[in-house]
């Protein structure tokens, strides 16, 4: 066979490979975003977290992150048996920054039912979290309690509770957490 044959040969054949290759990626991605990208990243983090099994921070720190989601999700009863386990996890193996953000997703898990343990949760994660110098963590209950302040109807408390997480958030260049605070900001300023 010609020279010139073989390379308009394996041009074609790479052609028609790539053809495929892209109709296969495209059903891929079509058939994966049947899905929610939100329950594809929490089956990962719940994979994520039976793999790490044998190595207790990284575990402990991954399942933290699927408490979060699913807080985030609006699973509350997942994300409070999710921090319950790991709280327990956290005070024995002595993982301070851990369980301050976890007493915060616990906190933020009972808001709407029990005020009460919230705002004790919320306390006690602003303690362990201010010792620790997880600045960015305690922005985050500072502004958990701000709302949890808001539904009790205390503005000025919340005002502050809301200038103190932004100025956190501020100093350390945050992109995502002073959404939040801004959104309850502007809610508290319109009501």
């Amino acid at each position: 066979m010609p020279k010139r044959a073989c390379g308009a040969l394996t041009k074609r054949s790479s052609f028609r490979r790539s053809r495929s290759t892209r109709r296969w990626r495209a059903r891929s991605k079509a058939s994966r975003s049947r899905r929610p990208a939100r329950l594809r990243r929490i089956a990962l983090l719940k994979d994520a977290v039976a793999w790490l099994a044998h190595i207790p921070y990284t575990c402990a720190f991954v399942s933290a992150c699927l408490a979060e989601s699913h807080l985030r999700a609006g699973e509350r009863g997942l994300a409070r048996a999710v921090a319950e386990t790991l709280l327990d996890t956290n005070r024995k193996l002595g993982y301070l920054h851990l369980e301050g953000w976890t007493e915060r997703l616990l906190g933020e898990c009972a808001s709407a039912d029990d005020p009460t343990a919230a705002a004790l949760h919320l306390e006690r994660a602003a303690e362990i979290l201010e010792q620790v110098g997880a600045q960015n963590e305690l922005a985050k209950t500072l502004v958990a309690q701000a709302e949890l302040r808001a539904a009790d109807g205390d503005p000025a408390t919340t005002r502050q509770l809301l200038d103190r997480a932004l100025a956190i958030f501020d100093a350390l260049g945050t992109l995502d957490g002073p959404d939040r605070a801004r959104r309850l900001l502007v809610t508290l300023e319109a009501g």
